[in-house]
């Protein structure tokens, strides 16, 4: 079994009720699946081994774009997006199966520059 969650947080466990109670904060850039070992160690040796399967979904769209044209008149809009990593990324830019066959965005497969930088034009 592969391990493939990158465990960016866990905060200093508690025992509660003889329960042990922590937060674990982990991300997924991308819907899937994955069936991992989970492992606890304590300071004195001991170590707890549990195979947990995690199950990431679609997020909610982090943000939206408006666009007002003239009726029966061509229109255009340039923006710049950036990774939210200090990484490059790959990305595939398109509209809806819902949204008007007459829209389009280019380019419509590139890489983002990384966080900080001026941003890749849209």
């Amino acid at each position: 079994m592969k391990n493939t969650v990158k465990v960016l947080n866990v905060n200093e466990a508690k025992l509660i009720h003889g329960k042990v109670v922590f937060s674990l904060g982990v991300m997924s850039l991308k819907p899937k699946n994955i069936q991992t070992l989970f492992e606890i160690r304590t300071l004195q040796g001991c170590k707890w081994t549990y195979r947990c399967d995690f199950n990431f979904i679609v997020p909610p769209p982090d943000d939206s774009l408006e666009i007002i044209a003239p009726v029966h008149k061509m229109s255009s809009v340039k923006f710049r997006l950036n990774n939210f990593a200090k990484c490059h990324a790959k990305f595939n830019a398109y509209f809806t199966s819902d949204s008007c066959v007459d829209f389009s965005v280019k380019p419509q497969v590139g890489e983002l520059e990384p966080y900080g930088r001026d941003g890749t034009p849209i």
